[in-house]
């Protein structure tokens, strides 16, 4: 179909519903077309680049850190990783979402605390009426300790 019978078809309908105001003229409706067609090609441009303008995505980087553990005995357990969300004109839209990349964990007892725990004990358990013997016990005790290694390297409590 070429564009005078499409012009001519397009007559024919306006006058029947009668548009009869309507003039087409060909010369003026390819510019026409044309000049409709590039505005709207530079439209869609402009209202894409207003849309995404207002659209932001955050990402920040999380560290996790808990920690666990009873009298002499730690456990602690960190997760690396990122939240993002995404926000449109400032506002939250979807609720945000953390992805955990790395974790570790970690396990220590506490050697001060294990031998202090240890001392307690032993004095408990000599509570009784000995006098000056608990001295001699506390020296005992530092060898004992320093042997299996769980002496601070600071040496002995007094």
């Amino acid at each position: 179909m070429t564009i005078n019978q499409l012009l001519s078809n397009f007559h024919s309908v306006a006058t029947s519903v009668n548009w009869s105001k309507l003039h087409l003229d060909p010369t003026c409706l390819l510019p026409g077309a044309v000049l409709g067609l590039l505005l709207g090609i530079i439209g869609y441009y402009i209202g894409k680049d207003r849309a995404f303008k207002n659209i932001k995505l955050q990402v920040i980087p999380i560290c996790r850190v808990s920690e666990f553990g009873a009298l002499f005995w730690r456990a602690t357990t960190v997760k690396y990783g990122y939240q993002f969300q995404l926000f449109v004109k400032g506002i939250p839209s979807l609720k945000s979402e953390e992805t955990i990349i790395a974790e570790k964990e970690v396990q220590e007892v506490d050697q001060n605390q294990l031998q202090e725990l240890i001392r307690q004990a032993v004095r408990a358990a000599l509570a009784t009426q000995t006098g000056g013997i608990n001295v001699v016990l506390d020296a005992v005790l530092d060898r004992l300790l320093a042997k299996t290694k769980l002496m601070p390297k600071d040496g002995p409590k007094s």
